[in-house]
């Protein structure tokens, strides 16, 4: 149910999604409401809702996958919380509440180093360089760094067979760009623009 969740997901059907997700959780709770099941239930939930623009019940469903999670981690059931987890919640919470994003998303990110997991962190750095560039938090000179260093790990991603040509540091070279411009230095702000058109091409 949770991977045809998904899969209706990926191809717009978020009604079906939505329903699957619901048939995930009530299976799950017959099962086990204290158990993975149930977490990754919560997840595609989470998700669908949130892919739905039903921002308040997704950040809700979020937090309560999180919390699952966090206890199955306190009673030695999983080894730690996933990083899908904690970037989730701070995905979710970046457009609405930058300041309580970041500490997700810093989580999502020590996890993402600790694990040599070079795709979620570039992930996380971008989302960090995003959120740190945004209303009271607004510190282009960290934002800089974030996306700077997600620069290098896409450089790394690129230069894999398997995720060459994935353009996906056209995000990268728009943060970047974003924050050099809010350090008032438009002409290096359009340089990195100049080349997320060119990557995009």
């Amino acid at each position: 149910l949770v991977m045809l969740g998904y899969l209706y997901m990926q191809v717009h059907e978020l009604s079906r999604a939505l329903k699957m997700a619901e048939l995930a959780l009530q299976t799950a709770a017959t099962i086990d409401p204290e158990g993975l099941d149930m977490a990754e239930s919560l997840g595609i939930y989470g998700v669908a809702l949130d892919y739905s623009y039903r921002t308040d019940e997704a950040e809700t469903v979020a937090r309560q996958r999180l919390a699952l999670l966090e206890r199955l981690a306190q009673a030695g059931k999983i080894e730690q919380v996933p990083i899908s987890a904690e970037m989730g919640m701070g995905d979710i919470l970046l457009s609405r509440n930058p300041m309580a994003a970041l500490p997700h998303l810093d989580r999502a990110i020590a996890l993402a180093r600790a694990q040599q997991n070079d795709t979620e962190l570039m992930t996380g750095l971008l989302l960090r360089a995003n959120a740190v560039n945004k209303g009271a938090i607004h510190d282009p000179l960290s934002a800089l760094a974030s996306a700077r260093e997600a620069l290098e790990v896409s450089s790394r991603l690129e230069r894999t067979p398997e995720r060459r040509g994935s353009g996906r540091a056209v995000a990268v070279y728009q943060e970047v760009a974003q924050a050099l411009l809010d350090l008032d230095d438009p002409g290096e702000a359009l340089r990195f623009s100049e080349l997320a058109v060119q990557v995009a091409k």
